[in-house]
């Protein structure tokens, strides 16, 4: 799936010109998103050789030059479900619209795809594209139960859990988690 040119006008005025691509991760690009999700609270933690181990990847480079700027992921939990597990755009890529247009594409994919989607996020932006997809928001304890145990895999991992300790500090200022569900119409 090639998304083709987009073109997003900046605060500057200057536009933006990106591409966004369906394919595997490049290894210099999964140690960017690696360290980049270091410093975020919003998003647990990913090793270089898990963000690898995506095979539905979505990529946005800068048209021109082709410079990465940022993914979109989602995988596969069980049954029918799939989970838009991370979209993270690098900083100098930020604002533009690039990750409105990745989670965008994501969820379009997996919804021609009749699959039911799982995003999980406290980022207001994700949020909003979230309900603006239709998407009902629920308590962890009401996920279904392929969700509940494909998370708790997961979550299961001493480098996350040790991520988890890391990043309390991040943690503390922060809104809540909140798990959204879209079911298709199957």
């Amino acid at each position: 799936m090639d998304q083709g040119a987009r073109e997003q006008r900046t605060e500057g005025g200057a536009p933006f010109a990106y591409t966004i691509r369906e394919r595997r991760l490049l290894p210099d690009e999964a140690r960017m998103l690696s360290s980049a999700i270091r410093e975020t609270p919003n998003i647990l933690g990913y090793l270089p050789r898990e963000l690898l181990a995506f095979s539905s990847c979505l990529v946005a480079e800068s048209t021109g030059d082709g410079v990465f700027a940022g993914a979109c992921l989602t995988k596969h939990l069980g049954r029918n479900w799939c989970e838009i597990s991370l979209v993270l755009v690098l900083a100098g890529h930020r604002r533009k619209g690039v990750g409105s247009a990745l989670f965008r594409a994501a969820f379009e994919g997996l919804r021609e795809q009749n699959r039911q989607i799982l995003c999980v996020s406290r980022e207001a932006s994700i949020l909003r594209l979230m309900e603006a997809g239709g998407m009902r928001f629920l308590p962890e304890w009401q996920l279904p139960l392929p969700v509940r145990i494909a998370q708790a895999r997961h979550y299961s991992s001493l480098y996350r859990f040790r991520e988890g300790l890391r990043k309390i500090p991040m943690y503390r200022d922060q809104p809540p988690f909140r798990y959204a569900v879209y079911r298709s119409s199957q």
